[in-house]
């Protein structure tokens, strides 16, 4: 299946994805916030990252821009890479607004805290065209 980065500086929440995805075959890599995940990113081949907004180090807008602008090492092999921005936390409005802002960024696809493990398997499976087992 795919190669999943997963980057939140919530452990429960990349529990949660990583049990969800690895049931349906996906390796999943992990990182606490954004410069984690350029290391993981710099290190190997990723088709998708799950990442949040609001994190500390870098968030995830940083990251984004770094992915989507160019900036990382070996630029060719994140073209194809595609990224889901979570949020959540705050207010309900609030997380909207970031969810916005996200998609100008260029993001593929949003989702706002909470979400389930269906939720999740769904939204990989849609953005990487693989059925949810």
């Amino acid at each position: 299946m795919a190669n999943i980065l997963v980057i939140d500086d919530d452990p429960d929440i990349r529990v949660l994805v990583r049990k969800s995805l690895a049931l349906e075959g996906h390796v999943i890599f992990e990182a606490g916030n954004g410069e984690e995940g350029v290391e993981v990113l710099n290190d190997g081949a990723i088709d998708l990252i799950i990442t949040d907004i609001f994190m500390p180090e870098m968030d995830g807008f940083e990251l984004i821009s770094e992915v989507m602008n160019g900036r990382l090492h070996r630029q060719e092999k994140f073209k194809s890479i595609k990224i889901i921005a979570i949020t959540g936390g705050q207010k309900l409005m609030d997380s909207h607004h970031m969810v916005r802002m996200a998609r100008m960024f260029g993001v593929h696809d949003t989702m706002i805290k909470p979400f389930d493990r269906l939720d999740i398997r769904r939204k990989v499976a849609q953005l990487l065209k693989v059925p949810v087992t």
